[in-house]
């Protein structure tokens, strides 16, 4: 009954832990009102349920090469901008709204990317398209950018 649940409490972890390690460079970054939850704790948790089912669609953890160029992207794209917004404002205050885009854009362009590369291959092994689960993790990721938002401005 463990093995059962062995990679969905791995993948649920692999993504808490690299959403409170990004979530701990913005601080460190200097961005502002990182607790708030109408600010950055809704995304924070985004982005732990898309990596949570893009891991569970594609079947491979988070530190397999299939999240390699997404992996790339990500880092780049949520530790530059952070880090320039906040050593650029000079007393000002950096808000978590100034980093937002970039946090969405860098989780948005890596999972359709990894999501790319999965149905890109000619023999998918993690996930056959006739999977009633693969098409509906599939579908709540393809149509969740425009729904997750508004379900956790709802619950402010």
């Amino acid at each position: 009954m463990v093995k059962k649940w062995n990679f969905e409490i791995r993948a649920f972890a692999e993504a808490f832990i690299l959403q409170v390690i990004t979530f701990a460079w913005f601080y460190f970054c200097g961005i502002g009102r990182i607790l708030a939850w109408h600010n950055s704790m809704r995304d924070f948790v985004m982005g732990l349920v898309v990596f949570f089912f893009g891991q569970m669609v594609v079947k491979k953890p988070l530190l397999s090469r299939l999240w390699g160029p997404a992996g790339c992207i990500y880092l780049l794209m949520t530790g530059i901008y952070p880090y320039v917004i906040g050593t650029s404002m000079h007393g000002w205050h950096a808000d978590f709204d100034l980093v937002n885009p970039y946090y969405l854009s860098a989780l948005s362009v890596g999972i359709v990317l990894t999501l790319l590369a999965v149905a890109g291959k000619k023999e998918p092994q993690g996930a056959p398209c006739g999977d009633r689960y693969y098409r509906v993790v599939g579908h709540i990721l393809q149509h969740g950018g425009y729904f997750l938002p508004g379900i956790f401005l709802y619950l402010r």
